[in-house]
């Protein structure tokens, strides 16, 4: 599958790195400025800037819902929302709610339901949606932070999308990778800019980036992200395989190139180089009149003999 249309395909990055009254994460501020370099590069959708939008520390709701509202009426290919920060469980229903760099805990009234968002996403023209949430909510100023999105990728789960929540119900999502990411995005980040080696698929769609990113956070024994997916979004592509190597690759094996190949043609203007005379050559013919070298100086006559001359004395 090709990447989306750049000019149909919007995606707004949302980073709540400063808050007032909860503990700040650094990180989301760096993970949504990487995410724009990377999705308006050439390896990846491309997009003009003017249709990647980037939100920093939204201190109220319009900031934070007015330009989700404004890509989703916009996008007809493929609209991307990214959001990173804290995330909150409503007291009374446990529904998901984003946070602000005013919002506090315990106070929902100053957070942001997030089916305020899915109710947007699911009026939205665009063909294919993508929702990534790297969010919880903090348990701790010592840069973790903790309560989910696992369970939560349910309720936000919309048709026609594909939702990825950074951390399981029971798992705290570390804030920092040691880089300046956070672990989820930071992890994400390299696989787009690196690629994988010895993939033989040009494009990174939806499901090999999860698959992959799965499987190295659980190597590296992080907390494990979760997906939900509806209509089949998994094959669409995101960016360029970076150690792609060109080879088409069949039924597990690579195709073996011809045998026999063509010369390659000369550069215009440039006359073509000489072709190396064969090994095997046959000896050049000697001049008229030019003995070959080797060859006797003189050849025998031959003696005829007749029955005139036999029995006759000298």
């Amino acid at each position: 599958m090709t990447l989306p249309d750049p000019k149909k395909s919007r995606a707004i990055l949302i980073g709540a790195a400063e808050y007032a009254h909860l503990p700040s994460i650094p990180a989301a501020r760096r993970n949504v400025n990487a995410l724009q370099k990377i999705l308006t590069g050439s390896t990846s959708w491309h997009l003009p800037y003017g249709n990647c939008k980037v939100v920093h520390d939204p201190k109220t709701p319009e900031e934070l819902v007015d330009p989700i509202h404004q890509g989703a009426e916009e996008a007809t290919d493929t609209l991307l929302v990214y959001y990173a920060g804290h995330g909150l469980r409503g007291e009374s229903r446990g529904e998901l709610r984003l946070t602000r760099s005013t919002s506090r805990s315990g106070a929902s009234h100053t957070s942001t339901d997030y089916n305020e968002i899915r109710e947007i996403l699911l009026s939205a023209p665009a063909l294919r949606r993508i929702v990534i949430l790297d969010c919880c909510y903090a348990a701790s100023a010592l840069g973790v932070m903790s309560d989910p999105a696992g369970s939560i990728a349910e309720e936000a789960l919309i048709e026609g999308t594909y939702l990825i929540a950074a951390a399981g119900e029971t798992q705290a999502a570390i804030a920092d990778n040691g880089q300046g990411f956070t672990v989820f995005t930071g992890e994400l980040v390299e696989l787009l800019q690196r690629g994988i080696p010895d993939e033989p698929r040009k494009y990174l769609d939806l499901d090999l980036i999860f698959t992959h990113l799965h499987r190295s956070l659980r190597a590296k024994a992080r907390p494990l992200p979760h997906k939900r997916v509806r209509n089949s979004l998994g094959g669409l592509s995101v960016s360029l395989n970076a150690q792609w190597s060109g080879r088409v690759q069949t039924s597990g094996y690579a195709a073996k190139p011809p045998r026999h190949r063509l010369p390659p043609r000369p550069e215009p203007g440039r006359p073509p180089r000489p072709r190396k005379p064969s090994r095997h050559r046959l000896p050049p013919r000697p001049e008229p009149g030019r003995q070959r070298k080797g060859s006797p100086s003189r050849i025998p006559q031959p003696i005829w003999i007749t029955l005139e001359n036999c029995g006759q004395k000298s």
